[in-house]
């Protein structure tokens, strides 16, 4: 990425947020405080020219949106800059709809922006201009107040909009910032989550590696493996055993986590698929919980009612596996993630259909070995145990 040196007036004339090492900056917005209008000016270096752009924005919550934003854009060879809105759900919208997206001098007025320059030089975007203090606009906000800083800078779409960023394209400031302050002088640095790191690691381990190994053994190994032991053990009861303790004491404790980064629950913005995160994050814990108590509940195996528990342990079990992958593949857009969440998406699409594979070869394998008689049909399986505390006597 293309460097530029820092503005030396930062944090004495003008406010700035950047992103440098010993003054080599790839992001740079400043502003200056001129009455009734403000001098901001967008900077921001690139790996290779093409059509890019950099956005600064004013958000109402530590979040991408709702957010009053500013532009620089170069397009087809032309710089410029306009205003746009970002809405709850972090969607953007220009607020001009005319010569998109470099409006004319009159509509750059209109919606507070005035003497306007750009240019791109040695991979560096720059665009200079004047943003009206305040306006009658409601999606204009007022700089004499105090807001989170946003920034983002990506690819530019092909009408010249403003494309999905990647995730280490964009930042949030963590507190409000008074504009009309020409001391601000904040040095961006890359967050750091460790407890959201932690719980999306843990919580990995626990759906992808643990579960599934636990659920194969029961469903599988139990039938294919009935006389083998290790230590007087039966294999298949020793791995499903450690597995889904493994499974529970790990998906318990990313649970709580999570609770002490966000400081309980927390409603999180932006679009649905992010919202249902936390919600089936919940309703895969609490199944997580009820599995093991229900394998210490259940009947004896020459029981009548001993089909119906191991459909009942089977669905609750099943039904928190399948979750937790969902649950999973939506905490990598969440915005505290710090991921490449495509690349994660590709990663849980392999691993899932790996998954669906070899257990539709295993069932055709052991429907196979039913059929041949080489082993007796047994009783309904209890496929997912995950906290298996009776005696191995009593399966």
């Amino acid at each position: 990425v293309s460097q530029f040196q820092k503005d030396p007036e930062c944090g004495k004339t003008k406010g700035c947020y950047s992103n440098c090492n010993n003054n080599a900056c790839d992001l740079l917005a400043s502003w200056e405080n001129k009455g009734s209008y403000f001098v901001m000016t967008l900077k921001s270096g690139f790996a290779a020219p093409g059509d890019n752009y950099v956005a600064f924005g004013l958000s109402q919550t530590s979040t991408m949106g709702p957010a009053s934003v500013v532009a620089c854009t170069s397009y087809q060879g032309k710089q410029g800059a306009y205003a746009s809105y970002n809405d709850a759900s972090h969607g953007n919208s220009p607020l001009q709809n005319v010569r998109y997206p470099f409006p004319n001098r009159q509509q750059q007025q209109k919606y507070g922006l005035s003497n306007i320059t750009g240019s791109y030089s040695g991979g560096v975007l720059t665009c200079t201009l004047s943003r009206q203090t305040s306006s009658n606009n409601p999606n204009i906000y007022d700089l004499k107040q105090q807001w989170y800083i946003i920034t983002a800078r990506g690819v530019a779409g092909k009408a010249g909009d403003l494309a999905q960023h990647a995730v280490a394209d964009r930042s949030v400031w963590s507190s409000k910032v008074d504009f009309t302050d020409p001391t601000v002088d904040i040095s961006l640095e890359t967050p750091d989550y460790p407890l959201v790191k932690a719980h999306g690691c843990l919580m990995v381990i626990t759906w992808v590696l643990a579960a599934s190994i636990g659920l194969t053994m029961a469903r599988f190994f139990k039938k294919m493996w009935p006389d083998s032991k290790f230590g007087g053990v039966k294999i298949w009861f020793a791995v499903h055993r450690v597995a889904m303790v493994a499974a529970f004491v790990l998906g318990i404790t990313a649970f709580i986590l999570i609770f002490i980064q966000v400081k309980g629950y927390s409603e999180t913005s932006g679009p649905a698929y992010m919202k249902a995160h936390p919600v089936l994050g919940i309703m895969v814990t609490a199944l997580l919980f009820i599995n093991p108590f229900m394998s210490l509940l259940r009947c004896a195996p020459d029981h009548p009612q001993r089909e119906l528990f191991n459909w009942a342990h089977w669905c609750v079990g099943t039904s928190a596996h399948i979750l937790g992958g969902v649950t999973i593949v939506l905490g990598l857009y969440m915005p505290k993630a710090l991921l490449d969440a495509d690349k994660g998406l590709v990663v849980m699409i392999v691993y899932g259909s790996w998954y669906i594979i070899f257990f539709l070869i295993m069932t055709q394998l052991d429907y196979k070995l039913i059929k041949s008689s080489e082993y007796p049909p047994p009783p309904p399986p209890l496929p997912l145990q995950p906290l298996n505390v009776i005696e191995e006597s009593n399966l």
